[in-house]
């Protein structure tokens, strides 16, 4: 019973607080879970029991088993649990601290310590099906390779953590209908699933309309211009800091937040030398993603099949 649009809409309005400042997305995700889902009290418990696979990775220090294992939950024995488990899969590290998230013992699992589900590949762990027989649909909003719904290209990697103007993130979520669309209509296993392609918006829910009415083409634009302001990024990385740190005490010198900037300083700097060392990165992810795609290629694997996503 959650208005997606209306979720949309909080999730966007936290732009300005997140933007040079990934350590508040978690903030932001918990006051998001406090105020549409636990206003729904058994009822979110219950519409989400066996209908919702949630992927973790559990860290345990333990002789007899890796430090990290993957794990899914289905069952949720109340809707604090629930709360709990969708917090803990979006626990990254470093950007949710440098511990994982922990979730206490119920009747179905045993509690324990966990960051999100990382980049698990299903040839290790399969995971999102209930049974055999189910339809599987992948959606990737990062463009991962062997999804089905997913944007024409692949979305840069840092938008993850530091998220691009509010007008880009309009523009994604419109195009997520138009591909969720486009691959419905063409789906071939369920009726089902081709009759949602034609299926009206919930009232109110008006699709938003590309800036500068560049259309389809507007999404190619962001997605390129966004590599770019990665790739400018990674060259000049040493002065990435100290622009980070400039934005956010631009931010904070704001009349409407009342926090003196000097005095947190030294933390943005801190946080932005962080996220500078996590830009860097980003070619690794890029080869890593490259590599599981030639593999599902090479092993000539059904898109439809479970896959490595």
């Amino acid at each position: 019973n959650i208005d997606v649009l209306e979720l949309t809409r909080y999730v966007i309005s936290c732009h300005d607080e997140c933007q040079y400042n990934p350590w508040r997305i978690l903030p932001c995700l918990e006051r998001a879970l406090e105020t549409y889902v636990v206003p729904m009290g058994d009822s979110a418990k219950q519409k989400a029991e066996r209908r919702l696979r949630v992927l973790l990775t559990r860290v345990e220090l333990s002789w007899r088993r890796p430090l990290f294992m993957p794990e899914m939950r289905c069952h949720f024995a109340s809707t604090k649990e629930l709360i709990e488990v969708l917090r803990a899969s979006c626990h990254i590290p470093v950007i949710g601290g440098l511990f994982p998230y922990p979730i206490g013992d119920s009747d179905a699992y045993p509690g324990g310590d966990y960051y999100d589900g990382l980049f698990w590949p299903s040839v290790l762990y399969s995971w999102r099906r209930f049974k055999r027989t189910d339809t599987l649909l992948k959606a990737s909003g990062l463009g991962l390779p062997t999804s089905h719904i997913r944007p024409p290209l692949m979305m840069p990697i840092h938008w993850c953590v530091l998220p691009p103007s509010e007008a880009t993130l309009w523009t994604l979520f419109a195009c997520g209908y138009d591909d969720a669309e486009r691959r419905l209509r063409n789906f071939k296993q369920s009726e089902t699933l081709r009759d949602l392609a034609h299926a009206p918006l919930p009232a109110g829910a008006q699709r938003p309309v590309a800036p500068g009415g560049m259309g389809r083409f507007a999404i190619y634009y962001v997605i390129i211009k966004g590599w770019l302001n990665l790739l400018l990024m990674t060259a000049f990385v040493p002065l990435v800091p100290f622009y980070f740190a400039y934005r956010e005490l631009s931010r904070l010198q704001e009349p409407r937040h009342h926090v003196p900037a000097w005095s947190v300083v030294k933390v943005v700097l801190r946080h932005s030398l962080i996220v500078a060392l996590l830009i860097l990165t980003w070619p690794l992810v890029q080869v890593y993603v490259g590599l599981r795609w030639c593999a599902l290629k090479f092993l000539d694997v059904d898109e439809d099949t479970p896959g490595f996503f």
